[in-house]
């Protein structure tokens, strides 16, 4: 486990080293840049590191997307989409606590075949110098140095993932936000803050982001409805208690091995249907 340097300072350390490079035209639009540099979170790093040096499996904080440009040195990247936990990847639900091998070096020995042979194959490459990669908010990534390596990376939010960001940031999920220097209070706020910016200096971004917001509220409740309708019923709360007792459409099919006449029979509310392949199902309502 090499030592890993991660400095999000280097550039109050050493003023100079701003202006030996710019941010890539596709990347420069960043919303939250409009919080001001001393009350946005943290977001740009200088990443150094011998051989065999990176990072674990995680997701960038705050639902942020980044970019990262090596300047000396290779890495190689592995990314998985961010419904897929990599081999090996326990994250709690919140995605909050995250359990995975002690190090990179740990999960190549033990997981790098099974991710070949997985049912979703990563994304993965090496980027060398003067290459630059993007990483898509939410994805899973890691990354290990092949060579003694230089890289800087950025996080940011475009009006892409603007609707993503605020919705990670509504109030109550403060023990999930990160980077905001005046600690608690600068979590608590940082909503309201970005909020408030927005519809100052952004208004379009943010009026479109809410829009987005309130179709997927719209499709979650549609959702809702359709388990309401088309879950099981009886004990499946969740919780421990008895879950309230709802109709619902139970579905079930079967293949017999010979093929079947058609015929139809009503045993119990209970009908079914067999067609001439053999090809058999059976449907009723639930209470």
């Amino acid at each position: 486990m090499p030592l890993y340097l991660f400095d999000k300072d280097f550039v109050s350390k050493g003023p100079n080293l701003e202006a030996d490079f710019s941010v890539p035209e596709y990347f420069a639009e960043d919303l939250f840049s409009l919080l001001g540099e001393e009350s946005r979170p943290d977001y740009r790093w200088i990443i150094v590191g011998p051989e065999k040096s990176g990072s674990t499996f995680h997701k960038d904080p705050n639902s942020t997307s980044a970019w990262n440009a090596v300047v000396r040195g290779s890495k190689k990247w592995i990314l998985y989409p961010p419904n897929v936990p990599p081999p090996g990847v326990h994250a709690g639900r919140s995605g909050a606590d995250v359990v995975t091998s002690l190090s990179l070096m740990e999960w190549f020995v033990n997981f790098y075949k099974e991710a070949q042979e997985g049912a979703v194959a990563p994304v993965e490459g090496v980027v060398g110098a003067g290459d630059v990669i993007f990483v898509p908010r939410g994805w899973w990534h890691m990354a290990i140095n092949l060579e003694e390596t230089v890289a800087v990376t950025q996080n940011y939010v475009s009006s892409a993932n603007l609707p993503h960001v605020l919705r990670f940031l509504r109030p109550g999920r403060e023990d999930l936000v990160s980077g905001c220097r005046g600690g608690t209070p600068a979590r608590r706020s940082l909503y309201r803050r970005f909020v408030a910016a927005l519809a100052e200096a952004r208004p379009d971004a943010l009026a479109e982001a809410e829009a987005v917001e309130e179709s997927y509220q719209a499709k979650v409740k549609a959702n809702a409805r359709l388990s309401s309708m088309f879950g099981p019923t009886g004990d499946d709360s969740g919780d421990g208690g008895p879950a309230a007792k709802r109709p619902a459409l139970g579905f079930s099919f079967k293949f017999p091995t010979a093929p079947a006449s058609p015929a139809a029979n009503d045993t119990e509310g209970v009908k079914e249907a067999k067609n001439s392949n053999g090809f058999a199902f059976n449907f009723k309502m639930r209470s």
